[in-house]
């Protein structure tokens, strides 16, 4: 099941961030993302027999090794602050990314992130078919 619509806009808003950092895409779901641009590292926890390509990665984003040459990406995720909030605390705890994307309706965020322990600012005026809109939350610095 698609829960975002990911289109030319988007995907050049996600590009654009990265500034050349490899996309990870944290909870990917279908992997549309990853269907869509070649460069992405697709991660979800579940198998689905809807997937869109065949590379998705099965286990816990949360346990994954970021690295400072990433870009983490949040679409549309399940909303738990076990699994957005706890993968960006240990992407803040290593200190390797600079920052991430989360992409989602706007009363989503507090239930997915702890947002007094994160930088975090709507950036760009795309709206998505639900009214998503995208964040960009750093770890450290000024936004």
């Amino acid at each position: 099941m698609i829960f975002c619509q990911i289109g030319n806009e988007l995907i050049n808003i996600i590009k654009k961030y990265a500034d050349g950092r490899i996309i990870v895409d944290c909870g990917c779901g279908d992997g549309l993302l990853g269907s869509l641009i070649r460069e992405v590292i697709s991660i979800d926890l579940f198998p689905r027999d809807t997937a869109l390509i065949n590379d998705i990665m099965y286990f816990d984003v949360r346990e994954f090794p970021f690295k400072e040459n990433m870009m983490p990406v949040f679409i549309r995720p399940c909303h738990s602050q076990l699994f957005v909030d706890a993968t960006l605390r240990k992407i803040k705890e290593d200190k390797l990314v600079k920052d991430c994307l989360y992409i989602s309706m706007p009363h989503n965020l507090e239930i997915d992130i702890d947002i007094e322990k994160f930088q975090t600012k709507q950036v760009e005026d795309w709206i998505g078919g639900d009214g998503e809109k995208i964040y960009l939350i750093t770890f450290g610095g000024d936004i």
